[in-house]
């Protein structure tokens, strides 16, 4: 193989060592340039976007609820609302009460609004939908209304639940109770009130959500049940199902945002988690972290080519800058042979090159000359 090498001309063999170095170097540029891009993708994608983008979407979803909140609270805690149930919850006095829900249904655009009263030990639940004033009495405990008993129950201000509508079974709501300030005789609260609320615009936010390519969003209970997610996600229906219990030890965990790597039928995912206090739900974004560094990859490639061209003009340019680098002594190697052809002794090779082709040429001019004064001296001999 070195044979080989140093059959060649030296010009090719310049152009080959120039060329070779400058394709080594140029690739070994464009490798670094896309690792410590992808790095830097990675880092600002769990350290800033990621984050950032969890956190916006909660904001949206936080926007969304938030007039459904107040006007919940204001009905829970209505001076109107309270003196008409202390005042036992008088019939006469239902068109008013009608009057006045109409007015929060139209600010809220809500399909219904409900109220869940406590006099004289009795539970009483009374609806509006459609301009309908619907009541009942609150079933006792083992019933449909357990809804009732497990929040009042409690010491949370307010909850979100998904639940059918007594009046229409076939419907299902997501419900905001809220209590009262004020508690009955019996130590429930005096009112528990709220909205059926139309989430559609929620889910919209979550379904429409998209993390560059291939990052999606979740709902997920505080159990960890997926409940509303992107269109299009990362994970099989299979995956995404048994993903849930993952969530539920790994993910959420308390109510500060978190990033976590998982793995996953071979996926890598990055995954953020929020708690959503608002809306008593986690939210959650995932992205495959593969797929999101492909980009970098996918960048790498593009670069490479475009590299690969500036490479081959470059040598197009290096080849004839290899000719004019060994012209002088292609001049000298011409010369040379002239001297050696014609015996002329007296003849003296010249270049204009000051380094070492300079130098060769003197050493070579000077060696003629002694070879020129030795075969003068023997000549001489010769003659005597």
């Amino acid at each position: 193989m070195m044979a080989r090498w140093q059959s060649l001309p030296i010009r090719l063999r310049l152009f080959l060592s120039f060329g070779t170095v400058l394709a080594l170097a140029m690739l070994l540029a464009l490798y670094l340039q896309a690792r410590t891009h992808s790095q830097a993708r990675l880092d600002n994608l769990l350290h800033q976007e990621l984050p950032a983008q969890v956190e916006g979407l909660a904001a949206h979803i936080n926007l969304s609820l938030s007039q459904d909140l107040a006007i919940s609270e204001s009905l829970a805690n209505s001076y109107f609302i309270e003196r008409w149930v202390r005042d036992g919850l008088p019939q006469e006095r239902q068109g008013e009460v009608t009057a006045y829900l109409t007015r929060l249904m139209t600010q809220l655009e809500t399909e219904l609004l409900f109220i869940a009263a406590q006099y004289q030990g009795q539970g009483y639940y009374f609806q509006l939908r459609n301009g309908e004033f619907l009541q009942r009495t609150i079933q006792p405990p083992g019933n449909d209304d357990d809804w009732y008993y497990r929040f009042t129950d409690s010491d949370a201000a307010y909850e979100l639940n998904l639940d059918s509508d007594t009046f229409s079974p076939n419907d299902a709501f997501v419900y905001v109770n809220y209590r009262s300030a004020l508690d009955a005789p019996n130590g429930r609260p005096l009112v528990v009130a709220g909205a059926g609320l139309d989430l559609s615009e929620m889910a919209t936010l979550i379904e429409d959500f998209r993390l560059g390519d291939n990052g999606r969003a979740s709902l997920l209970s505080p159990e960890g049940e997926l409940l509303v997610r992107s269109g299009e996600t990362v994970l099989s229906e299979e995956a995404a199902e048994s993903l849930t219990d993952q969530a539920s030890q790994h993910l959420l965990r308390g109510d500060q945002l978190q990033v976590n790597e998982i793995e996953r039928d071979g996926q890598t995912l990055l995954m953020s988690t929020l708690w959503l206090p608002e809306l008593q739900r986690y939210l959650m974004v995932e992205v495959d972290k593969e797929a999101y560094l492909s980009a970098s990859r996918d960048r790498f490639l593009e670069s490479s080519g475009i590299g690969l061209l500036i490479l081959l003009v470059g040598l197009l340019v290096l080849y004839p800058l290899t000719g004019k680098l060994i012209h002088p002594l292609i001049d000298f190697q011409r010369q040379l042979k002239a001297i050696t052809h014609s015996l002329d002794l007296s003849r003296r090779v010249s270049t204009d090159d000051k380094a070492e082709l300079g130098d060769l040429a003197n050493q070579t001019n000077e060696l003629l000359e002694r070879l020129s004064r030795a075969i003068a001296a023997v000549a001489k001999i010769l003659k005597h």
